[in-house]
């Protein structure tokens, strides 16, 4: 990838829900591959180079699905799949999006940080490792805002090792960036960068991203933060800022209720003024290794309104164009919806032969068979 940022479009839609690609058809789970496609498509269209996914559903679901019921990883790999190249036939035209998948959820689940359940940790870590680590656009993150105070311990004694007995190092933290009193004191996220460094060494913790939620407009207090300590101070190390968590923006058209609450998203300019405000702090965007240190994360609300969130998605690609004189390399790169192929005609039925004299006497010299037809059963004999 020669994007100078990574563009990513955040938590997928694996799961049953409105919104989502997974359908139950007579009691299993399927993938809707028509909309997988024609969503990833949309997106990529508009500059997205990366996306995070959450392993399962979490909101709104019709049926759950996890990594222990039957044929979940078959689902997720085909899912993933497209949304790396969403082409029919042979793929591999443009360069394609990563796909970072968040392993555990500190939304909405809380049973991994019992040391007593480590073990089923593991299990799916492992899972995960085997199904899709062979797919070299695959990231694997430990979390979705795994910031809970026992975290630090669970990364530490269990999912670093796991990560070191596979070879892999993470792709993003667990914890997300809390604001601590004083700001810029140690928090979960911090801690976890610490356990990194011991598990792993000073290097690799450098590179793995830290994310930031709650990320609104050039006001929101995470991104001031994190501009100071991690941007403008020049330290070498990777950060991706997102809108998760932001319910009181200005978007005209990406906005949901609830649970009785109503949930707006930023709008276009409000995220603009985001990407300016850290973009105009820096001017070296790798590593020494290449590895592109920033990126930005739109996250949409409204359930299967594509063209919505799109809008999103072109706010952050319009700030890149503005900054660098260049759209991303996904932008307009794919093609249009997914194309039914027509069923090929069913060849007619030839009529059954009739001539049994011919067929078996003149042509077949099969005298028996003659016989059987001729003064048999007749044109029933004649196959």
């Amino acid at each position: 990838m020669n994007d100078k940022m990574l563009l990513v479009s955040g938590l997928g839609d694996f799961n049953t829900s409105p919104s989502g690609v997974l359908r139950v058809v007579d009691g299993k789970f399927t993938l809707d591959k028509i909309k997988a496609f024609n969503r990833a498509r949309r997106y990529m269209n508009a500059g997205v180079n990366t996306w995070r996914i959450l392993r399962r559903g979490i909101w709104s679901i019709d049926k759950p699905f996890d990594f222990e019921d039957e044929g979940y990883w078959t689902l997720l790999k085909e899912y993933v799949e497209i949304l790396h190249q969403p082409f029919q036939g042979t793929r591999g035209f443009p360069p394609g999006a990563d796909v970072w998948i968040e392993i555990f959820d500190g939304c909405s689940e809380d049973w991994m940080y019992d040391p007593a359940n480590y073990e089923r940790a593991r299990k799916l870590m492992r899972g995960m490792f085997n199904a899709l680590g062979g797919l070299p656009y695959v990231k694997f993150g430990v979390g979705n805002e795994v910031s809970s105070p026992y975290a630090r311990a669970f990364v530490r004694d269990c999912v670093y090792p796991e990560f070191k007995l596979a070879s892999r190092k993470p792709f993003a933290y667990g914890a997300s960036y809390i604001r601590q009193n004083p700001p810029g004191s140690k928090g979960p996220l911090e801690w976890q960068a610490y356990e990194s460094e011991n598990a792993f060494d000073y290097e690799t913790m450098l590179t793995i991203y830290r994310p930031v939620h709650s990320v609104k407009d050039s006001s929101s207090m995470n991104l001031i933060d994190t501009v100071k300590y991690w941007v403008e101070q020049g330290n070498p190390l990777c950060v991706i800022w997102s809108v998760d968590g932001i319910w009181d923006g200005q978007n005209l058209c990406d906005r949901v209720i609830y649970n009785g609450v109503t949930q707006v998203r930023p709008s276009p300019w409000q995220i603009q003024s985001a990407m300016n405000y850290w973009m105009n702090a820096t001017n070296k965007y790798r590593l020494p290794s290449g590895q592109v240190k920033y990126g930005f994360e739109y996250i949409g609300k409204q359930p299967n309104a594509d063209d919505c969130q799109v809008m999103g998605y072109l706010a952050i690609c319009d700030a890149y164009n503005a900054k660098f004189g260049v759209r991303p390399e996904n932008y307009l790169r794919y093609p249009e919806d997914w194309v039914v192929s027509p069923e090929p005609p069913t060849p007619p039925t030839p009529p059954a032969p009739t001539d049994c004299k011919c067929r078996y006497w003149l042509k077949g010299w099969d005298f028996k068979r003659w016989w059987d037809c001729v003064f048999g059963d007749g044109p029933k004999k004649c196959k």
